[in-house]
């Protein structure tokens, strides 16, 4: 349980570290990379011998809380030229509705044992799909001028739905 909300958290730097790949800094991604390999032996060092396998885990998520919000904001702010609220609610907290829209249906599911059999599972994947994305729509995740682009990808007429086109 730890480690999955160390890899959660980790997975929001993943465009950042891309975005300052792509914009020529790569440094700034090994820079943050090393700090973290150096952090990341530091807590180990520190929690292994004191709660065991647990202590790897939260070796992990220490150093995924301490670094990953500084390196959102190096990325978002020196080399994208992004302020970071605008970027962490349209990047990260906008697509967190649909997924949790689609988290609630499957939870539900679960919870009232409609997907113990085969066909119960796939009815609660395909509900939760519908919910995920009738709740990209709803929010409005991506903008009008984002749904011409969609258009033009395989699937395009349903991404232009989504984007709240025609």
């Amino acid at each position: 349980r730890v480690l999955a909300v160390a890899y959660a958290l980790m997975a929001l730097t993943a465009i950042p570290s891309n975005a300052a790949d792509a914009l020529n800094h790569p440094e700034i991604s090994a820079r943050y990379s090393i700090a973290s390999l150096a952090l990341n032996v530091t807590l180990a060092v520190i929690l292994i011998p004191r709660f065991g396998i647990m202590g790897s885990g939260l070796a992990i998520l220490g150093n995924v809380v301490l670094q990953a919000p500084w390196f959102v904001r190096a990325v978002t702010r020196t080399i994208v030229g992004a302020p970071l609220k605008p970027y962490v609610l349209r990047a990260i907290g906008e697509p967190l509705v649909p997924a949790a829209v689609a988290g609630a249906v499957l939870v539900g599911a679960v919870a009232t044992g409609l997907a113990r059999g085969p066909a119960g599972l796939a009815f609660a994947a395909l509900a939760g799909g519908a919910a995920f994305f009738l709740a990209v729509r709803w929010i409005g995740l991506f903008n009008l001028a984002e749904g011409e682009v969609l258009a033009g990808l395989p699937g395009g007429r349903l991404l232009r739905w989504l984007a709240g086109g025609r």
